[in-house]
């Protein structure tokens, strides 16, 4: 039963000393060194553009949500207010007839 964190977290400092490894002069001219960094590049820049995209979309839709339902809910809570006259009025219970 291994753990998965500790297995990832293994297998990213691996790629991580890979890539850095990768950069320097003796090994950039490595077909799987270069090919590796390259697909490491790639995959950081499709990941930056998701996470950016997927804020952006947050960004929108909360926006969108607040500026159409805060709105609404005012007016809402507005029309339904109580008059201090009918509710003080509210307040007293009608008087017991003793027949």
């Amino acid at each position: 039963s291994k753990d998965p964190m500790a297995s990832t977290i293994k297998y990213m400092a691996g790629a991580a000393a890979l890539y850095a490894i990768s950069t320097q002069a003796p090994f950039s001219n490595i077909g799987i060194f270069a090919s590796t960094r390259r697909a490491a590049d790639s995959t950081m820049l499709v990941l930056y553009k998701t996470a950016a995209g997927t804020g952006r979309a947050a960004w929108y839709s909360s926006t969108t949500i607040f500026l159409m339902v805060a709105p609404v809910l005012f007016i809402m809570d507005t029309s339904e207010a109580i008059d201090p006259k009918a509710a003080a009025g509210a307040a007293i219970p009608p008087p017991i007839s003793a027949t």
